[in-house]
């Protein structure tokens, strides 16, 4: 069951959270073919997760080519916000093909609008130790490659990287940037699992908007975790202990000084932006087949 990422507070402003089981949207008034929703050449089949735009459903081509429509919520497409999604979305589908990401083949842009792509399968990394240290230079690859095409992905952690055949992928690339840049007002309302991955300057300035070097400090949380077990600040629970410790300690100790691996980890959550390596750089980085013995 998949988490919904928006959703109202007690007063009424549009929050981020996470909500489990609730649908965001009807396709009750798509065209349908048989059981099936359709759009123009595409079958619209069951839903398979929610992201931060919307509902991902699995489609089928005319050719039977499995793809993964996603379904942007009518709260994203109110007056200006239209123009605000569209122009991420041709980012998106502007961005070259590549095996990290999933690539946008069409956009049926009409009562709705739905991006079709290629479907990303395999299973979440997760964030549990142990696991392969290359899947950091891999992820790094992806995120380098997105940057150069101006896209941010502005919610990384272990449930958007996929494993897929002996390398990896990354999901949902944008969404959340482009969510945060939508509703203003969703500064501070992470879900408790991701704060951790905020970067300090997205949680000092309300409406701040993630950048490729937020990008890299998620990313050194990610590594944090797989390298050490636990995220930086793991025994605070609460959001805003989270924050607190984030904002008072922003460049955390790794547990181990091992050299390369933790050299690499401390510049990636450097509370500077600009201190922190680029993700092109970290995609270099090979001191070791296997994380140090702790």
């Amino acid at each position: 069951m998949h988490p919904r990422l928006l959703t109202e507070n007690a007063g009424g402003d549009l929050v981020l959270g996470f909500v489990a089981g609730r649908r965001a949207l009807a396709l009750g008034a798509l065209a349908r073919n048989g059981d099936a929703p359709t759009m123009g050449p595409y079958r619209l089949r069951e839903l398979v997760r929610e992201c931060p735009l919307g509902a991902v459903h699995e489609a089928r081509d005319l050719d039977g080519e499995l793809l993964h429509a996603f379904v942007v919520r009518d709260e994203h497409l109110c007056g200006a916000r239209r123009a605000s999604v569209r122009s991420f979305v041709d980012a998106w589908k502007a961005m070259s093909p590549h095996d990290g990401v999933a690539h946008v083949v069409d956009v049926q842009d009409d009562a709705r609008l739905v991006v079709f792509a290629r479907a990303v399968e395999g299973i979440a990394v997760g964030s549990s130790s142990g696991q392969p240290p290359n899947d950091v230079a891999e992820v790094a690859r992806v995120l380098a490659h997105a940057h150069a095409h101006g896209v941010v992905h502005g919610a990384l952690d272990g449930d958007v990287v996929r494993r897929v055949g002996s390398g990896v992928a990354v999901v949902d690339f944008g969404m959340a940037a482009c969510v945060a840049r939508l509703h203003p007002t969703l500064a501070g309302g992470y879900d408790v699992r991701r704060v951790h991955g905020l970067a300090p300057e997205l949680l000092r300035a309300k409406g701040a908007t993630p950048t490729p070097a937020s990008d890299v400090y998620a990313l050194g949380v990610l590594a944090h975790e797989w390298f050490v077990g636990a995220v930086p600040h793991a025994r605070h629970t609460s959001m805003m202990e989270i924050v607190t410790a984030t904002l008072s300690t922003p460049t955390p100790p790794v547990p181990v000084d091992d050299g390369e691996w933790a050299a690499l980890i401390r510049a990636m959550l450097a509370e500077d932006p600009a201190r922190r390596p680029s993700a092109a750089r970290v995609a270099t980085f090979h001191p070791a087949l296997d994380w140090p013995q702790l």
